[in-house]
């Protein structure tokens, strides 16, 4: 599995976290061994009789793009009907092999998102170990093209799901996708679509205030039934995920009420399909998986974003990845495709893919967007910064391994790489001072405190080489010994209840190049009496300084763009100081909160 050590070491490593009974191609001295020919093949047979313990109704769910939002979709909707044991984004053989074994008597409900490739059959082989009631295919797609050669051979692959299948199974397929139609399974097959002759089928659609709102018409008893469905969530490829799980749930009698509440509670997250404002910035974030067709269809939601009138049209572009011979063909057309949509500025940036540079090439030969590419990460970063204005609206759309989590965060102060599965190997923890943290393969940030005697600290700016930029969530909430806290200027990030209920902490010594202050982030410190914001805070959560019932003032500058509810709340000797004319200023009088006028004490300076 790419270990330098030993099969002994590796089995001495396995004992000491509690293994007992080892699997091995071959004896190990000191270890009672399972001898096998195939490690792998006897971890799926292994799983795959585990799960045959248990008899949860259990739903498959694969496809090129659309697997995880439908899985959620439809885990928004079971949950509510008894415990559901989530297998959601995990989806290859080894992740699904761990889900299993947190199967118990007590779920009534499994949902496992099956990976369709690559290599062929892997959905067959995922299907085996799983073993679903009902099985759900997106669509078929060009994601893997460079694998499997023809999307014959991707939509073979997805209908290897059925494979785990019993003869009294039900799959649904997509009626509107060409390569899923008249295809001959051993199960009932229902379908779902946008087009007519669906057995699910969505009509009357609507885009409404970044949402949509359509109604899901089909029969019961051969009496025609229309249910209307409120999506909080843009693109028509959301109304496909949702139809499945629409299908999904009427299958399991459960009814429209409960559907409907449940579709319209899911909310999209993180880097998949995300419409977000942070400080005065539009993003719609798609930075999980990148098809040709997943480019079109994220275009064609962005193009339904609705915010302010002048705002510019920006979007930050990867490339497409496994897609072989046709790489260069498919990402021509792809610059072709995005031509047609009403867009100001595309900036591509060629990561470890330089397939982006064929986007932007045709981009300029077809259009009159203004089209710049970059060659690195720091260029991207930079053309970026340049670019982008406060209300503008921007799109970031790429893969996992185009890091743009990672110039999302470092832009705009977030910190979507903490939750990206893609990088999860790639993250060490390291222990310094008192401090656990976490390196990343761009930056570090600061998980927790591990003394909690620590009074005074320090928070270095790098760890093993990498820049501290970020502070995680929660970690030094309620450290009661907590005194004074000097950041490094490194930190751009605070997040979620960093600080909260720390009450004897007395000062904060700010990052200048910090950008955002999550919610919560001070909530409860009562003891911390004066606050000064660096010059490029452009974002302040909601409740982040809520119950700090001794702070007398804060310096806000002009850069902050957008201060949450509550940002304030409970502070009654907080004295807000402010510029002339900045966002601070409206939010200080909409809310009737104390404040005084200082001359401009920060003078705002390109940051790249």
């Amino acid at each position: 599995m790419g270990s330098n050590l030993s099969t002994k070491d590796l089995a001495h490593l396995a004992a000491e976290k509690g293994a007992t009974q080892f699997i091995s191609t071959e004896e190990i001295e000191g270890y009672p061994c399972i001898i096998v020919e195939n490690v792998y093949q006897a971890f799926i047979d292994i799983c795959g009789k585990y799960r045959e313990n248990f008899k949860p109704i259990t739903v498959g769910v694969t496809g090129t793009v659309g697997k995880t939002t439908t899985s959620r979709m439809i885990y928004n909707i079971l949950k509510e009907e008894g415990l559901t044991l989530n297998g959601t984004v995990v989806n290859n053989t080894k992740n699904t092999g761990y889900v299993i074994q947190r199967l118990d008597n007590s779920h009534k409900f499994y949902i496992q998102e099956i990976a369709e490739a690559p290599p062929f059959g892997l959905a067959s082989r995922i299907s085996k170990m799983v073993k679903p009631n009902i099985s759900v295919i997106t669509n078929v797609g060009s994601g893997h093209l460079g694998d499997h050669g023809t999307k014959e051979d991707i939509a073979a692959s997805c209908f290897g799901i059925t494979d785990g299948m019993s003869p009294d199974g039900i799959l649904l397929v997509n009626s509107d996708d060409e390569l899923q139609q008249d295809v001959k399974v051993k199960t009932k097959t229902i379908t779902f679509g946008i087009n007519k002759g669906s057995d699910y089928q969505a009509t009357n659609i609507k885009y409404k205030n970044n949402k949509i709102i359509f109604s899901v018409v089909f029969d019961v008893n051969q009496v025609k039934k229309i249910v209307d469905i409120h999506l909080d969530c843009i693109g028509e490829h959301n109304i496909y995920n949702a139809l499945a799980a629409f299908a999904v749930a009427k299958q399991l009698g459960i009814s429209d009420g409960k559907i409907k509440s449940g579709l319209s509670a899911f909310k999209t997250s993180g880097m998949r399909q995300n419409f977000i404002e942070i400080g005065g910035y539009n993003l719609y974030l798609d930075c999980t998986s990148v098809t040709p067709e997943s480019f079109q269809s994220g275009f064609d939601a962005f193009e339904r974003i609705v915010v302010g009138e002048c705002c510019k049209k920006i979007a930050v572009l990867g490339a497409v990845q496994d897609l072989g011979k046709q790489a260069s063909d498919i990402h021509a057309e792809i610059g072709r495709q995005l031509s047609k949509y009403n867009l100001d500025t595309a900036i591509c940036w060629g990561g470890e893919n330089k397939s982006a540079k064929i986007i932007a090439n045709t981009l300029k030969e077809c259009s009159d967007i203004e089209v710049l590419y970059a060659e690195d990460y720091f260029e991207c970063k930079k053309t970026i910064l340049n670019k982008i204005s406060s209300g503008d609206l921007i799109y970031f759309k790429g893969s996992r391994r185009d890091y743009l989590s990672f110039l999302i965060d470092d832009i705009f102060g977030t910190n979507f790489s903490r939750h990206m599965t893609g990088y999860h190997g790639l993250k060490v923890e390291i222990a310094e001072n008192g401090l656990l943290f976490l390196t990343f393969p761009r930056h570090a940030s600061l998980k927790k405190v591990l003394n909690n005697e620590l009074s005074h600290i320090t928070i270095p700016n790098s760890i093993a080489r990498k820049p501290v930029t970020i502070i995680e969530d929660k970690a030094f909430h309620s450290q009661r010994n907590l005194i004074e806290v000097t950041f490094p200027d490194s930190i751009l990030h605070i997040g979620f209840a960093s600080f909260s209920k720390c009450s004897n902490l007395e000062k904060i010594n700010l990052s200048k190049n910090l950008l955002k202050i999550s919610r919560s982030s001070f909530n409860s410190c009562s003891s911390l009496e004066e606050v000064t914001l660096g010059e490029y805070v452009i974002d302040i959560g909601d409740k982040s300084f809520i119950n700090c019932r001794n702070l007398r003032q804060i310096i806000i500058p002009k850069s902050v763009r957008r201060i949450g509810e509550q940002a304030f709340e409970k502070c009654p000797n907080l004295t807000l100081i402010i510029e002339r004319n900045s966002y601070a200023e409206i939010y200080a009088k909409e809310n009737e909160l104390p404040f005084v006028y200082v001359e401009p004490v920060f003078q705002i300076v390109d940051k790249s």
